[in-house]
């Protein structure tokens, strides 16, 4: 089994939802953004970006890469179908295909939402990103029964995809919310199926469970109001 050691900071979300759907034993480290990165850490990632996964004296960054190699170092997964089979093939084609294009034509609005310089341009950004969803991404999700292409578990698409979902429908309606409620108030009328997926998402144990909304609309507002004040 593997048993890596995780540098983990609250931008790790997807890795952490592959890491509790698989069973992974691991042990972590949690950076904080507001302090400069430890010599420690810099002589595992030079950069200083997170998160880093250490195993053994392999360094793995990104955490889309992370959560992938870990779906790919077991022998058998519900995350991703199997090479060497074209269903499996297929699927993982898929699957692929769906968080290109979900980050490709949808997400590329998110930060923008949050660092447009007034109120009125992150409205305008927002409805894109719905509109986005409703053109490029619900025909993507009309065999998904809960989880994506039909499955009963959590799949990469949801892995990778989850923790912006998570925060698009929850961060809108915080406190000073830094996301425009254009983003989400047409989704349920319009891209029904997306909407259905999106909520039992959000439910699910491994992506619910380490997300903290206030934190997270906490680190988002501030993010906000730099984006405005260097505007």
């Amino acid at each position: 089994m593997l048993r890596p050691h995780t540098i983990v900071t609250s931008g790790a979300h997807g890795f952490h939802i592959a890491l509790a759907e698989l069973g992974m034993p691991f042990e972590a480290e949690r950076i904080d953004y507001s302090k400069p990165r430890t010599p420690a850490y810099l002589k595992l990632n030079p950069d200083g970006t997170v998160p880093t996964l250490a195993y053994g004296e392999q360094i793995i960054f990104e955490s889309a890469i992370i959560a992938q190699f870990l779906a790919d170092s077991v022998i058998s997964t519900h995350l991703t179908p199997r090479t060497g089979e074209i269903q499996g093939a297929l699927m993982r084609k898929r699957i692929a295909f769906f968080v290109g294009t979900y980050f490709s034509k949808a997400n590329i609005y998110y930060y923008p939402a949050i660092e447009a310089k007034v109120d009125e341009e992150a409205e305008v950004l927002g409805k894109r990103f719905a509109d986005a969803v409703i053109k490029e991404i619900e025909p993507l999700l009309l065999d998904a029964n809960p989880f994506f292409g039909g499955s009963d578990m959590l799949t990469m698409a949801e892995v990778l995809t989850a923790y912006f979902i998570l925060r698009i429908f929850t961060l809108p309606y915080t406190e000073n919310a830094s996301l425009p409620r254009t983003m989400v108030t047409d989704l349920e009328e319009k891209a029904a199926k997306f909407y259905v997926w999106a909520q039992v998402v959000m439910k699910h144990p491994s992506v619910s469970s380490i997300y903290n909304r206030d934190d997270c609309a906490a680190e988002m507002r501030d993010r906000r109001a730099k984006a405005r004040l260097s505007a």
